[in-house]
């Protein structure tokens, strides 16, 4: 690959609880972070996130000073509340305070490749989580929305990551080259020089390898190449 990211930036937020926050977390950006959830937490698939709509009764909840994105919309089956602490800490700092809007899930509409497609084309800035049909789990932070027409965007401030079965690890921009985002009518893509850090395509199975972008091994703790998709969700930032 050889084109060049554009940039695109997202917008800022304020709240009460922001002091806390940032005094509780570390910065988890330019380094692989291990889990910082708490072990004992554990979540059902439908413990506070089945608000649905951009309901005016959403409010900020946090966990020992965290703000815990809530997933507005709908319910996360992929992604506990403390793997969605991880992945908040790892963001942005103006993206920690938001909660996660779900524009797409294939748990309510269905593996439709043109239906991601079109739910995913405005988001703005965006995080995309992914399954495996093994169980195993990866994504990544998007700076601005997928723009199908086979060039590069995005800025240095995108993030890969993966998560279970094993530790949580996140990959930040090594500065080697822009191939932050790509995406045609028929895949999607995070990374490039080398391999792409994942890639799925229209029929929804994928490859995860070494890319010099964000300078991550291939993101399936197993260490394969190739998987497919049992589960992806996309949400994107909502106060």
């Amino acid at each position: 690959s050889s084109s060049t990211g554009s940039s695109s930036s997202t917008g800022s937020s304020s709240s009460s609880g922001r002091a806390n926050g940032e005094k509780k977390m570390t910065n988890t950006r330019n380094r692989e972070t291990e889990s910082i959830g708490t072990k004992n937490m554990k979540e059902e698939e439908t413990d506070d996130d089945t608000t649905s709509g951009r309901d005016s009764d959403v409010r900020e909840s946090s966990y020992g000073g965290v703000h815990v994105p809530k997933v507005i919309g709908g319910s996360s089956r992929i992604l506990t509340i403390d793997e969605r602490i991880n992945v908040a800490a790892g963001l942005p700092y103006e993206c920690r305070d938001y909660n996660w809007q779900l524009e797409y899930s294939s748990n309510m509409h269905g593996l439709s490749w043109h239906t991601l497609h079109r739910c995913i084309a405005n988001t703005g800035s965006n995080i995309v989580v992914v399954r495996t049909t093994e169980g195993e789990v990866m994504g990544g932070y998007c700076t601005q929305s997928w723009i199908p027409n086979g060039e590069y965007v995005g800025t240095g401030e995108c993030v890969v990551f993966q998560m279970k079965p094993g530790n949580f690890k996140l990959y930040n921009w090594t500065g080697k080259n822009s191939y932050f985002m790509l995406s045609n009518p028929t895949m999607m893509a995070m990374g490039g020089g080398g391999d792409f850090a994942f890639q799925i395509d229209g029929s929804f199975k994928g490859t995860t390898g070494e890319s010099e972008t964000f300078g991550n091994r291939s993101l399936l703790h197993s260490g394969k190449r190739d998987f497919q998709v049992f589960d992806i969700e996309v949400s994107y930032f909502f106060f």
